[in-house]
């Protein structure tokens, strides 16, 4: 074949594939999606990184998601696809558990509730459009308004711009908005340290500045607080040259296993042990009032004997 006959074949070859590229059978796509472009930067393409926080549980970390376009019933559309933790966050700096990442799962669940449903007169839930939904809202707060009845707003945990928002709507329509309800809550938490600092709030703990910690039935890897900050700062915390742990729990748990002096104890026994180290606290550093008389008083005592029999554990134990 001379080199005539070659770019003959190779321009028909090439023509035919070019042809077929075309796709005559393909639905026809958008090249440009947007006649009016959105305030946020999104290319065709091109992936879009929001920085949110994570709501899962009440550590609140630092979240990023990754955005991309989708073609959804003929349309294209801006979906979540991805989440990891942002770096160089206070919190989690760059770390996500797995109760943060199963947030996508749980978007894109298939049996999750995604049109409004109303009850009928039998009781039964049933799909309800969304002007039926807002106009019932509407009617109900109205009778309510007239009748001198409250209206009250409950909700899981909010944050940020919703929660300003539905503060905005509730004051505006004279709603009383409940305490958020969270699945996680570490209310109990919250109640002590007021009753012991006059701050309802949890502090941070800084393990990774700590020499010597322990923890009683705390799941610092699992459900306590912050699992993913507790992670990165006891990674940081088991390089230093000193570094003590003890932990006693009544059940075996991934944080138990994570340290070196575990010790389990009878369940319901930790309010003794907790009792006796407090006294004991107290009994070696007098002269620094590290206890309130009044709390100090209210907190019951048990001798080494005794703390023994109810936990399970050795006096030699206790006194280490």
């Amino acid at each position: 074949m001379d080199r005539r006959d070659f770019l003959k074949v190779l321009g028909i070859t090439s023509g035919t594939a070019l042809i077929s590229s075309c796709g005559v059978d393909k639905a026809n796509e958008k090249i440009i999606p947007y006649v009016i472009p959105p305030e946020e930067e999104i290319f065709p393409g091109k992936s879009l990184y929001l920085n949110t926080t994570c709501t899962e549980c009440p550590a609140l970390c630092g979240l990023q998601v990754r955005i991309d376009e989708k073609v959804y019933h003929g349309e294209r559309a801006q979906f979540p696809t991805k989440l990891d933790g942002i770096t160089e966050h206070p919190i989690n700096d760059g770390a996500l558990c797995v109760r943060g990442q199963s947030g996508l799962f749980r978007l894109y669940h298939p049996d999750r509730i995604q049109r409004p449903m109303m009850r009928d007169a039998r009781g039964n839930w049933r799909v309800a459009t969304w002007k039926e939904t807002l106009t019932r809202i509407r009617t109900e707060l109205e009778e309510n308004f007239k009748e001198g009845k409250g209206n009250l707003y409950f909700s899981g945990k909010t944050t940020g711009t919703l929660s300003r928002l539905i503060d905005e709507f509730c004051k505006d329509q004279k709603i009383q908005r409940l305490p958020e309800y969270e699945v996680f809550s570490h209310s109990s938490l919250t109640q002590a340290y007021r009753i012991l600092f006059g701050k309802k709030e949890i502090p941070q703990y800084r393990i990774d500045q700590a020499d010597f910690l322990l923890t009683f039935g705390a799941d610092l890897f699992e459900t306590f607080v912050s699992p993913v900050a507790f992670a990165r700062q006891f990674g940081i915390a088991v390089k230093k040259e000193v570094f003590r742990w003890f932990h006693l729990e009544p059940h075996l748990s991934l944080t138990g296993v994570q340290t070196a002096h575990r010790h389990s104890v009878r369940p319901g026994s930790e309010t003794a042990i907790l009792s006796y180290l407090l006294h004991q606290v107290v009994r070696q550093s007098a002269e620094k009032k590290s206890i309130p008389d009044k709390i100090l008083s209210s907190i019951p005592f048990f001798s080494e004997e005794k703390v023994s029999e109810l936990s399970g554990l050795s006096i030699e134990t206790l006194k280490s």
